[in-house]
């Protein structure tokens, strides 16, 4: 009898025990999941010190700290977020993404999210997992200091069930606004400037909206395609978004859903009129070639072209990310003219200066058929005229907006650029040319030298040296420009007009553009006089020419 009971003790404590160690695992389990779903990458760079561990989770998992201008309610949702522009405590703009047709909670899990702070610009990434029932998004914003904001929003759905979801940005109540709306006439986009009084909607290309702290940049919603190799390829989306004006404005968007495609939308806010003056035709005319929706847009990862046919992968309506930044140059003389364009042109800055590869220059990545056909040129090959573009939009940005880390990615490419003519370049008759472009892993073949490449490669040493008095730069323009002058009857075609390029064999050939090499050969003059106080009459031979045909065809007043 004694010996049963002490059985039955003996089982009721393992029982008990088990069912202990049982409840212990079970909350260790809970415990781990909460450590689990907490342990983010979580990144935090402010002049390249990296971090990531628990207590800058806890210290910015909301995206914020006191002095930041992004923020949300509260540390688990992020289906609002807040823009403070001028950090006074009181929120200017609210961000938020819902459920289209009800007030379900879509329930954003953060499992990813950096800051890094530049000096004119911070810029925040956030990756969030939404309930079942819809999918993943993706926010980026680029708060360029003490001008404004520029959103990136990117919604990718789960599968083809996945719901639509809403996608707001509320600002202050404003009785009126001042609206310029976008429409696009053979490509080219121009605008309807007209006040709003009352809710309405508004078309989905792209609209600016000046009013009482209301100053919002309302881009398109669009889906996209990763075919890869940094082309994407677009479906454009006829819907109407619209403007609720209430006791607060809301400018509110529709997010649908595509199978296989993200959908996107980006925008701006911020304090001040995003353009001062809209009579001035030259603001909007810059607004135009900066073209922020249709023929090539902006990404927070750059800038995207229409993709040529030549080019691979490719797909219907694609574009590719483009090695050229001259969205920033064109910004550069508009600076004073709207917070638009300074904050493209700072955010444009430190994007393009994260693009430079390992060997310090920014590859087009698609393959171009004709660059392989004739020289055996691959995928991420170096175009020296884009980059060179874009060095000229840094060297512009860094007379206003100066930063050691531009300077250090200026220095770091003219360190590849002196050892790629030392490689890829030919001599004729003791004069220099340079090759347009170059295989990743280097030419097999010597590509043609185009007047037009090596007058802007020429300028911007000019102009690195006046900046920087770098006189081994300066060598190297100086070697250019007499090269070019002493060939300056070779290049001159019969009827007045330049011949594009010269080939390693010595043939001058191919048709010039109209005015591209007109325009370089201005800005080349400019410089020129500015160093030698007068321009050398063997070059203004060439430009002379060039300029007589230009006005001669109508191409040129």
């Amino acid at each position: 009898m004694m010996r049963n009971s002490s059985k039955k003790i003996a089982v009721m404590f393992a029982v008990i025990i088990s069912i202990a160690i049982i409840f212990l695992v079970i909350y260790k389990l809970k415990d781990d999941s909460i450590e689990t779903s907490n342990n983010l990458n979580v990144e935090y760079d402010n002049d390249k010190n990296n971090f990531t561990d628990t207590q800058e989770y806890k210290d910015y998992l909301s995206g914020i700290d006191d002095n930041n201008t992004v923020s949300t309610e509260n540390k688990t949702d992020y289906s609002k977020i807040w823009f403070d522009l001028d950090k006074d405590n009181v929120n200017d703009y609210e961000l938020e993404i819902a459920d289209l047709i009800d007030d379900k909670p879509i329930d954003p899990i953060l499992t990813n999210m950096s800051l890094v702070k530049h000096k004119y610009m911070n810029e925040y990434t956030y990756d969030l997992n939404l309930s079942e029932e819809y999918g993943k998004l993706k926010l980026t914003f680029h708060e360029v200091i003490d001008s404004g904001i520029l959103y990136y929003v990117e919604y990718i759905p789960y599968n083809k069930k996945s719901k639509s979801l809403s996608f707001s940005i509320e600002a202050s109540k404003a009785d009126s606004i001042s609206v310029t709306e976008g429409y696009y006439e053979n490509h080219v986009i121009k605008y309807n400037i007209h006040d709003v009084t009352s809710s309405q909607n508004f078309n989905n290309i792209f609209n600016l909206v000046d009013g009482d702290k209301n100053h919002i940049m309302l881009g398109r919603v669009f889906l996209e395609k990763d075919i890869g190799e940094t082309v994407k390829s677009v479906t454009k989306i006829k819907q109407d978004n619209s403007i609720i004006m209430d006791d607060k404005n809301t400018y509110r968007y529709v997010l649908p859903v595509k199978n296989g495609y993200s959908t996107k939308v980006n925008g701006m806010v911020a304090l001040n009129n995003l353009i001062n003056d809209k009579s001035v035709q030259f603001n909007l005319a810059t607004l135009s070639a900066l073209d922020l929706a249709d023929v090539k847009y902006v990404w927070a990862d750059g800038i995207y072209y229409d993709n040529p046919s030549t080019y691979k992968p490719s797909a219907k309506n694609d574009f590719y990310r483009t090695a050229c930044g001259t969205h920033m140059r064109g910004c550069y003389w508009v600076l004073d003219q709207g917070s638009i364009f300074t904050t493209y042109g700072v955010s444009l800055m430190y994007t393009y200066a994260d693009l430079y590869n390992d060997k310090n220059y920014i590859p087009t990545v698609p393959r171009s058929d004709w660059l392989y056909d004739d020289y055996k040129i691959n995928g991420e090959f170096y175009d020296t005229r884009f980059n060179t573009d874009t060095i000229s939009s840094f060297l512009h940005m860094q007379e206003v907006y100066p930063d050691e880390k531009i300077k250090e990615v200026l220095d770091e490419y003219f360190e590849f650029y002196i050892d790629f003519v030392d490689n890829n370049s030919f001599y004729l008759d003791g004069n220099i040319f340079i090759a347009d472009y170059m295989d990743y892993d280097g030419n097999e073949i010597m590509p043609h030298c185009s007047l037009n490449h090596m007058l802007s490669e020429m300028t911007v040493m000019y102009r690195y040296h006046l900046l920087y008095q770098d006189d081994k730069l300066f060598d190297l323009a100086e070697k250019f420009l007499h090269s070019i002058m002493n060939t300056k009857d070779n290049w001159i075609k019969p009827n007045g007009d330049l011949y594009y390029c010269i080939t390693k064999d010595g043939e001058y050939t191919r048709q010039d553009y109209k005015l591209v090499t007109l325009n370089d050969l201005d800005r080349a003059k400019y410089y020129l006089k500015l160093i030698y106080k007068e321009v050398p009459d063997d070059y203004m031979v060439i430009y002379n020419s060039k300029k007589d045909w230009a006005v001669k065809n109508g191409y040129k007043n």
